[in-house]
């Protein structure tokens, strides 16, 4: 897992971190997932679905989901089934996700084993102000509105924001 550090002078108004946390909260309770971003009303997140994963915690995720090969699922809303239309041609995908639990005030990351800190947006940690997951995953299987993937890193309930498939030669530098 990877050390952070807060950088306390960090602006940030609290009020609105805790209404986006609290509501992001309760969409997971109430399945009616948005995330409203107050300062620009017109800019919301609003979740597609949900993982199924056998990390409980932070401390039990990989530090890359795709060097530990667990199976974990993606229950998609039934509102964005029609969405998973043609995805089975595709053998990877990029889940983005919200990593609800992560902490959000954290600009600063000492990763294990490297010594010095670096900058949050030089780093994959988790903890970022808006703690927006990016994972490559292998697509095992889709049934009605589950997938099955193979190295996602996610925690159990992380809210799915969007799911894109991979394309070699449009996602890889030549």
């Amino acid at each position: 897992m990877l050390e952070c550090v807060t950088f306390t002078s960090l602006p940030r108004e609290d009020s609105i971190i805790q209404k986006a946390d609290a509501l992001a909260n309760e969409a997971l309770d109430s399945k009616l997932p948005a995330f409203p971003v107050e300062k620009h009303p017109g800019a919301f997140v609003k979740p597609i679905g949900f993982v199924s994963s056998p990390y409980k915690v932070q401390a039990d995720a990989p530090r890359q989901g795709r060097l530990d090969p667990i199976e974990s699922t993606i229950e998609i809303y039934p509102e964005f089934e029609a969405g998973l239309a043609g995805l089975m041609d595709y053998s990877q995908l990029f889940i983005l996700s919200w990593f609800d639990r992560s902490s959000r005030d954290q600009l600063w990351v000492v990763r294990p084993g490297r010594g010095s800190a670096r900058g949050v947006f030089a780093t994959r940690s988790p903890n970022r102000p808006n703690p927006i997951g990016l994972t490559l995953v292998d697509l095992l299987e889709i049934r009605g509105r589950i997938l099955r993937v193979r190295g996602l890193d996610a925690l159990d309930n992380t809210p799915i924001l969007d799911i894109k498939p991979y394309h070699q030669d449009i996602d890889t530098h030549n």
